[in-house]
């Protein structure tokens, strides 16, 4: 006879695997980024954490800063030393491979399948994500009548969550 509680936690067991599974993620290791971000933590002594996480479809790069506020001038001069890594010869050498290698397929449109890269400033100690700084591998949005333009990681697109206002990247730039 089969006891009802060991087929309940089998069911509960495998459960949880199906969702674990489902949101996997995995810390980046890559050499240029573990260069960068050192050099970002003795940069910036207001950045109390750095972190980034390889999740489908995207990857989370988390900056964490102390004190009630980050002041306008230094959150955009963090942002431009970021934008210019993550866009960088250096780093998209290895990350490309990396990201090929680690995007899922599901619901991807695109070939190849590239993940976006996020920014988002936070207050340490909060999940609150008060900026976001985007970028996508392809240019504009999807497009079943033509071929996607690779982009790169060149254009970024800004969401200061605070005032919801998008900030628009001068032509200029």
């Amino acid at each position: 006879m089969r006891h009802p509680g060991r087929i309940f936690a089998c069911a509960l067991l495998a459960a949880m695997l199906c969702l674990t599974g489902c949101m996997r993620s995995a810390p980046l290791k890559l050499s240029s980024w573990k260069d960068f971000r050192r050099e970002m933590l003795d940069k910036y002594n207001c950045i109390r954490h750095l972190e980034a996480e390889q999740y489908y479809p995207w990857l989370d790069v988390n900056i964490y800063y102390g004190g009630d506020t980050l002041p306008e001038e230094t959150r955009e001069e963090i942002l431009e030393d970021f934008h210019a890594f993550l866009s960088g010869e250096e780093f998209l050498a290895e990350y490309v491979p990396y990201g090929l290698e680690h995007v899922s397929d599901q619901e991807v449109y695109v070939d190849p399948p590239m993940p976006d890269i996020n920014i988002e400033i936070m207050r340490y100690g909060s999940d609150t994500r008060e900026y976001t700084s985007s970028a996508s591998y392809y240019a504009g949005g999807y497009r079943s009548d033509r071929k996607m333009t690779v982009d790169n990681y060149q254009t970024w697109s800004d969401l200061d969550r605070t005032t919801n206002t998008w900030i628009v990247p001068s032509e200029t730039e």
